[in-house]
């Protein structure tokens, strides 16, 4: 029992961190969306989210993108203040302006997601062999 509480925390500690990569990887393709969206139909960003198939951006809300609010997802914090910011201010200026500030972030965001991907590729396995010792480890010294 043990072993299968440590092991399963290795996992969560590897599923939260491919998660980051996931929703990071979504903001990058939700970026070119809203960029061809800009110039054609002009639709809300939770009307592109929706039907879209995004579904590690479901933490996005109306309040999120009227009022500045701060997010709460599974990103770091510097990310969640970012991605608020831009939220915030899609709509705001002119269609050049906002094609320039839309690729500002999809840099911004593209980075993050290769970082999390290296992490990921890195880090999860480690967490899960971790997990496995550690709870062998507290089995055989508890036997």
């Amino acid at each position: 029992m043990i072993v299968f509480s440590t092991t399963s925390a290795g996992a969560f500690l590897s599923f939260k961190l491919r998660e980051k990569m996931l929703i990071c990887r979504e903001l990058v393709s939700l970026c070119d969306i809203i960029s061809i969206d800009i110039s054609f139909r002009k639709n809300s960003v939770l009307y592109l989210i929706e039907n879209n198939g995004f579904e590690h951006l479901s933490f996005i809300t109306a309040d999120c993108i009227t009022d500045g609010n701060a997010l709460n997802s599974p990103l770091g914090s510097e990310e969640n203040k970012e991605l608020a910011r831009f939220l915030f201010s899609l709509g705001k200026t002119d269609a050049k302006t906002q094609l320039k500030m839309i690729e500002g972030f999809k840099s911004y965001i593209s980075l993050c997601a290769e970082k999390y991907s290296k992490r990921c590729e890195k880090d999860s396995k480690i967490y899960i062999v971790l997990g496995l010792f550690c709870g062998l480890i507290i089995s055989f010294t508890v036997i």
